[in-house]
């Protein structure tokens, strides 16, 4: 679609950027459809204590997902030296995809610390 230039080293940087973002997220998705697979799988068993086995499976999965926004940025960073050093015409391509990266780096934290807390567990009464 973008013809010759579609080789062009901001663009290729943009994409392998995009690419570092959404192998994040996919992961992240993964690693939530595997905690409620296990819940479900929980849920069905006869625990004695139910609250407490979700709790660890929470507590696993959360800490499954601290790991991710760290990957993301980390990857983001090392594609930022790599085109610094070795191809600079293609660093604003890897910056612009970064800041996308680190949007999806924001919304796996959110998920975590709110979605996957401890605290949703307790019951309102």
């Amino acid at each position: 679609m973008a013809g010759p230039l579609a080789h062009d080293p901001p663009v290729t940087a943009g994409i392998l950027a995009l690419c570092i973002g959404g192998v994040a997220a996919v992961a992240g998705a993964f690693l939530a459809g595997l905690g409620q697979i296990r819940v479900l799988r929980e849920a069905g068993g006869s625990a004695t204590e139910p609250t407490d086995v979700v709790s660890n499976i929470l507590g696993r999965t959360r800490r499954a997902f601290s790991h991710l926004p760290r990957l993301a940025l980390a990857g983001c960073v090392a594609l930022l030296a790599a085109y610094t050093l070795w191809l600079p015409a293609g660093i604003w391509g890897a910056i612009v995809g970064t800041f996308v990266v680190i949007q999806v780096a924001l919304i796996l934290t959110l998920v975590r610390r709110s979605i996957l807390a401890e605290t949703r567990l307790l019951r309102r009464e």
